[in-house]
């Protein structure tokens, strides 16, 4: 799936969807995460695993993810807006808060 995203990243939503493996993924259901963990509502479960991919997979192009994430649709924001919230900025300032969201992706 990796190589498939990797060359063809504005397809990364229909690619993942088509590789079977979003039931092999876990994630918390939103109802367990406490709306005050600063995690958003309302993100599709697909772009959840994803963001779960993106963060933990061995192999995940930083400049395929920017691709993906630049596009102006609906997939791309909900994706991006999920991938954020993988990350836990509980004490840290906003530089390190920037640099380490910068750094896990780049931008196209």
């Amino acid at each position: 799936m990796l190589k498939a995203c990797n060359e063809k990243p504005k397809k990364v939503a229909r690619i993942f969807e088509d590789s079977g493996l979003a039931p092999d993924i876990s994630v918390p259901d939103e109802s367990e995460v406490p709306a005050s963990e600063g995690h958003h509502r309302d993100i599709p479960e697909w772009a959840r695993k994803l963001a779960v991919i993106f963060r933990l997979a061995p192999g995940v192009d930083y400049s395929m993810m920017g691709e993906f994430f630049g596009q102006p649709t609906q997939e791309s924001t909900q994706a991006f807006t999920a991938f954020v919230d993988t990350f836990d900025w509980g004490d840290s300032d906003m530089e390190e808060a920037m640099r380490s969201l910068l750094q896990a992706y780049l931008l196209p």
